[in-house]
Order: structure tokens, then sequence, then C-alpha cells
């Protein structure tokens, strides 16, 4: 019987979501950004990836749980929220000259 309550990739998907509603509380985004249901969408996965965790399935089991199909949903309505899959580019588009740059520099 698999451990899933020690796999890591689910400890680093919580994380991952306790990590982004921590950033989002703070977050004060130029441009017009659903914010509330990409929040909402973020709170809604962390049960389901709680409910994995004590699943005690194998790998191959848990890729085809509800669970992780519900993850994937919550996923793309997150990215739908906050612009949809070009967010990145209408987010510098709205960046001031010194914020581009530095963000540049980073790549």
């Amino acid at each position: 019987m698999w451990d899933s309550s020690n796999d890591y990739r689910l400890k680093v998907a919580e994380k991952s979501v306790e990590l982004f509603l921590r950033a989002m509380d703070g977050a004060n985004l130029k441009g017009k950004w659903s914010k509330k249901p990409a929040v909402e969408a973020a709170r809604k996965m962390i049960p389901e990836i709680q409910t994995l965790y004590f699943s005690y399935l194998s790998p191959l089991e848990m890729a085809d749980a509800t669970q992780i199909a519900s993850l994937e949903e919550g996923y793309h309505e997150i990215i739908e929220s906050l612009g949809g899959s070009a967010w990145n580019r209408q987010f510098l588009s709205m960046a001031e000259r010194i914020e581009r740059e530095k963000l540049e520099e980073g790549y």
C-alpha cells in the first residue's frame, strides 16, 4: 500500500496553494483582475489535497482520482480569473518602466 500521507507531490501542492493565498491577500495588482474567484478556487483546492493525503492510492490511481480533476478545474479557474493564458503580457503592459526592467533582469 502506498503511503500517500508522505507523498512529496501533495506536500508541494498544499504549500503552493498556501503561498498563493498568502500572496493574494497582500496583492495590489494593477489592472482588472478577478481576485476573489481566484482566492475561492484556491481555498477549494486545500480539502481536495487533504483528501488525497489519506486516500492511500498509488500514484497511478491518484492520477485518475476525482480530486485531481477538481484540482485541475481549480487551476484553470485561477488562471482565467487572473487574465487567462496571456496574463503575463497583460501584467507587463500595465507595469511601470522601472518594474518592467527589474522583471526583465530577473529572466
